[in-house]
């Protein structure tokens, strides 16, 4: 990071004593390296391109796929064959998922009998809290149970 910031700051003096020719390479050098931090960014600034151009990235269409296998999976736990009990877990679990509040919706989820969500939506032990938290969009529980909160059935009543 030392080095870009001597580099840049020497491509701007150049820059501003008129000898363009020479900060161009130096500029173009910084623009194109990812390891330059912010000074990367003020020289594709100083070359007068979009700073935040990277950001601009084209979709390729896997966040479409994404939403249909999304919906696949949601018509699957609506029409799969809970009993009355798991049925009203499911629903307020899918409610506070829509909602948004993907950890109170994983708390319910996990309250699903896990011989019943094996057999009406084939996941494995604890699978559903998982799968809700993928329906939300909240990855960063998808695959392991997050600690931040205690397992609904270590609470008494």
């Amino acid at each position: 990071m030392e080095r870009a910031r001597h580099r840049y700051w020497k491509a701007r003096a150049l820059q501003d004593s008129g000898r363009n020719a020479e900060a161009e390479p130096i500029f173009a050098d910084l623009a194109g390296d990812a390891f330059t931090g912010i000074y990367g960014l003020f020289a594709v600034s100083a070359r007068g391109e979009e700073t935040f151009r990277f950001l601009n990235a084209t979709s390729t269409g896997e966040t479409k796929a994404c939403g249909e296998e999304r919906d696949r999976l949601w018509a699957r736990i609506r029409n799969a064959d809970w009993g009355p009990a798991d049925a009203s877990i499911v629903r307020r679990a899918e409610r506070l998922t829509l909602l948004g509040v993907v950890d109170y919706a994983v708390l319910e989820a996990e309250r699903v009998d896990r011989v019943a969500a094996r057999k009406a939506i084939g996941t494995g032990d604890g699978g559903a809290a998982g799968l809700f938290r993928y329906l939300a969009g909240d990855l960063k529980g998808g695959s392991a149970k997050p600690r931040t909160y205690p397992s609904i059935r270590s609470i008494r009543v």
